[in-house]
């Protein structure tokens, strides 16, 4: 809503306040691209998301943030249109009364050269009689120069402070769409690594195929080994196939979420490792305070205003108390389950080492002849699932990491 009132009224500087934020958990993201150099906005304009992209990809192109961003975007632009007229229109009534000022100054000024007790009209009206009336009004345009002036800087401080808090409103809505995204980043890493070993399968049980027809044409397998080995084989490619149609599945939504066409979805970046040091160096306590500095909403409970009543400092220290409990329980939640993935990822590569060893192994065998080609493969197959194990262990170790850091953001 737009003020447009020629006249300056008492209501416009209301009215103005009375704008309602659209949406007053969210606040407007930047809206244009000036914020980003070069190099930033040309990786944003390929085809590709990377990890590192997501929270820009979020704020510039995430149909949800934007829906919100824009809103807000919108209602401060008229808060601003509004408080610019009411700004122009009260220097005007300001400009208005240092004229009246002046002129009723001039008047007194006048009138103070005269004898005090002379009449200056045919009501008998005398010249000090007249200059102390000069004298009050002038007093009056003083104090509605002062009163204006106040009311232009507190009309000017309401509406700076509800264009901050609408922007800094839309930060956590942001934040929990790039965490979410960064999930989905994983997620998808994750189904790849299962994917390369649903197609080692289908390789393997295509040479077990070839072998047990090989076999049945020498009469040394049975149909029913073939038959077997057909529908082992089928299986694997029904898997194979659903699990591909899933990796696209989830690509084309990853897209959505960053702005791409669903008939167009970009490439998914690899997601970065686990940083192992922050899980050696976390101080756990130091961490939890700055998620409690962090977090809007447990900010919002220190507030008394929100409770009513004698009891409002005690109501508000009980619903304090019990939040320190409850994000304390979730970040040490958070915590151990760092710690158990750092455990269970130190275990998978170990457990990759060994493998690689026989790997190596079925591999010198098979260059020498000394096993066959299934033989190998399966040999291959095992030391691809201890590598998938591993990259999954890795994978879970980074989101447990992730949602920990999350949590010290104020999402917990």
């Amino acid at each position: 809503m737009k003020v447009l009132k020629k006249k300056l009224t008492i209501g416009i500087l209301s009215v103005m306040l009375a704008v309602p934020v659209t949406v007053s958990s969210f606040a407007a993201g930047p809206g244009q691209f000036a914020s980003l150099d070069d190099e930033t906005y040309a990786r944003l304009m390929d085809n590709k998301a990377e990890w590192d992209e997501i929270e820009n990809l979020v704020t510039y192109y995430n149909p949800t943030y934007r829906m919100y961003a824009d809103s807000v975007d919108a209602t401060n632009d008229d808060l601003s249109t509004a408080r610019d007229t009411f700004r122009d229109e009260m220097n005007d009534s300001i400009d208005l009364i240092d004229k009246n000022l002046e002129t009723v100054k001039k008047q007194r000024d006048d009138l103070s050269k005269l004898p005090q007790a002379m009449p200056i009209d045919q009501y008998g009206t005398t010249a000090g009689m007249a200059g102390a009336q000069l004298s009050a009004a002038e007093d009056s345009l003083k104090e509605a120069r002062t009163q204006a002036k106040e009311g232009l800087k507190q009309g000017n401080k309401m509406v700076a402070s509800t264009i901050d808090k609408t922007k800094k409103a839309l930060k956590p809505a942001r934040l929990q769409l790039t965490k979410t995204i960064e999930t989905l980043f994983i997620s998808y890493s994750q189904l790849l690594i299962n994917r390369s070993l649903f197609e080692k399968q289908v390789s393997l049980y295509e040479t077990m195929l070839g072998t047990q027809n090989a076999l049945y044409s020498q009469n040394m397998a049975s149909a029913a080994d073939v038959v077997s080995a057909t529908a082992t084989l089928a299986q694997a490619r029904v898997t194979l196939t659903q699990v591909d149609n899933g990796i696209n599945q989830l690509r084309s939504a990853i897209g959505i979420q960053l702005g791409w066409n669903i008939d167009n979805p970009p490439e998914i970046g690899t997601v970065p490792a686990p940083d192992i040091s922050f899980v050696l160096t976390t101080n756990k306590e130091e961490d939890y305070k700055k998620a409690i500095e962090e977090n809007t909403a447990y900010e919002e409970i220190g507030k008394v205003k929100n409770y009513n009543g004698a009891s409002a400092v005690y109501q508000r220290d009980a619903v304090i108390n019990e939040a320190n409990a409850e994000y304390s329980a979730k970040l040490d939640s958070l915590y151990a389950a760092m710690q158990e993935k750092k455990l269970l990822y130190d275990a998978a590569q170990t457990s990759l080492s060994i493998a690689a060893l026989s790997k190596d192994k079925a591999q010198r065998m098979y260059n020498l002849g000394l096993t066959g080609k299934a033989e190998y493969e399966g040999m291959q197959l095992q030391y691809l699932s201890s590598e998938a194990a591993a990259s999954l262990a890795s994978l879970s170790l980074t989101q447990a990491i992730n949602d920990y850091k999350w949590a010290v953001k104020g999402l917990m």
